[in-house]
């Protein structure tokens, strides 16, 4: 009996993500080790899950309708939360599988696909609320200025200076602020690393938070 064959399709939202790629990749991997199969083709994309005219998903799609095979996606929102797209995907008879959604299924889709957009635009909604707080506070978010000292003081001084630096940092406690306002209004902790580095604000030295980094900053007693 021949090996099922799957098309393995990636997506994070900008090209700097490549630990959220690696993460996908090892979640279909592992279905495929687990369950059987083959995967024939991966397609990877650096586009905003809210544009679903991708180039790479387009291919994959393409390729799946050509030769009957099935598209393996290792989450449903790295494919789209928006419920028509999903919709007209399901209809298009191609055989979608999500390793972290086993009981995905082509019946069960369309009510995934309404939790995801669901929680798309509830995020969405509580993140404009935290950050309009903030403003309302006077509160100015992360800037070049602040990522251009974390660095100078990362090269200049200490491990332990450094530290103590990172505590008293303006731009960490803006961040602390922030994150804090994010996770009382019921923003994941997953959504609060990504609202954080993309607007702007910076680790010590100088690069983006990693979700630890975040953590011991928002509550030191992490």
């Amino acid at each position: 009996m021949k090996a099922k064959q799957y098309v393995s399709y990636l997506r994070c939202s900008t090209a700097k993500q490549n630990l959220g790629i690696d993460a996908q990749r090892t979640i279909n991997n592992d279905y495929i080790s687990s369950h059987g199969g083959q995967i024939i083709m991966e397609f990877v994309e650096h586009e905003s899950g809210k544009n679903d005219n991708r180039i790479e998903l387009n291919k994959a799609l393409d390729l799946c309708k050509k030769q009957g095979l099935t598209l393996l996606i290792a989450k449903l929102d790295r494919l789209s939360r928006n419920i028509s797209f999903i919709f007209q995907l399901r209809d298009s008879g191609i055989d979608i599988v999500v390793p972290t959604l086993p009981e995905l299924n082509t019946l069960t889709l369309g009510i995934f696909a309404t939790i995801a957009q669901n929680e798309r635009e509830t995020i969405s909604l509580r993140t404009k609320q935290a950050l309009m707080e903030l403003k309302a506070k006077g509160i100015v978010l992360g800037s070049p200025d602040n990522l251009k000292n974390n660095l100078e003081a990362a090269i200049s001084n200490s491990v332990k200076t450094r530290q103590n630096k990172a505590k008293n940092n303006e731009n960490n406690i803006k961040a602390s602020v922030f994150m804090r306002s994010l996770r009382t209004n019921g923003i994941t902790w997953s959504n609060v690393l990504k609202q954080l580095n993309e607007n702007g604000f910076r680790a010590s030295r100088g690069g983006e938070f990693s979700l630890i980094q975040a953590q011991r900053l928002c509550n030191p007693h992490y």
